[in-house]
């Protein structure tokens, strides 16, 4: 019998896409009127799995990062926004995302019905923080038991200094025997 069920948030009980959709036509539809929506939306999505890599490796915060995203976005339109301009944007994007957020249809009854049987997990890829006001706001926090950041995102500082250790073992791998062979030479008889 399963102790436990874990879910992503995102798209699987809360409804990431159409709370981000509604967000940008809105920022769209005032900074960008001009230019066609599903570039922009393209743009958007580049830019923003960019700047949420960022994020989760804590170089850049969650408002920063908005800004700077937008920035990016309306430059690769070949829109030059003075900042004052883009700050708006990414404060438009996030005051839409927010009114627009809500759980995906069936999502609380879901967890009712498992929550007698098992341990509900949300295993997430974002700020927890972030997710945490999701689940609140949305009615499902009193369904899940724990939530938890991914681990990839734990694991990235961890991987980086082994493949370090890995890199520098192969370096002085293949130096050794280079080193024995100058000794050997510069130590053979027959040199004045």
């Amino acid at each position: 019998m399963s102790r436990a069920v874990l879910f992503d948030l995102d798209d699987t009980l809360f409804d990431h896409r159409r709370s981000a959709r509604a967000a940008l036509r809105q920022v769209h539809r005032v900074y960008a009127a001009g230019f066609d929506f599903e570039a922009f939306e393209q743009h958007h999505a580049r830019y923003l799995e960019d700047m949420h890599l960022e994020v989760l490796a804590g170089r850049i915060g969650l408002d920063d990062a908005r800004r700077e995203r937008f920035r990016r976005v309306f430059e690769a339109l070949g829109v030059a926004l003075a900042p004052g301009v883009v700050d708006a944007a990414a404060s438009a994007y996030r005051e839409g995302y927010m009114m627009s957020r809500r759980p995906l249809h069936g999502a609380a009854d879901l967890l009712a019905v498992l929550k007698s049987d098992v341990r509900i997990v949300i295993v997430t890829n974002n700020l927890l923080e972030e997710q945490q006001d999701k689940l609140e706001y949305c009615g499902l926090a009193p369904y899940v038991d724990v939530l938890v950041a991914s681990l990839i995102s734990i694991l990235e500082p961890v991987m980086v200094v082994v493949l370090g250790l890995i890199v520098g073992f192969i370096v002085i791998a293949l130096f050794m025997p280079m080193i024995s062979l100058i000794q050997g030479i510069s130590s053979s008889p027959g040199k004045k």
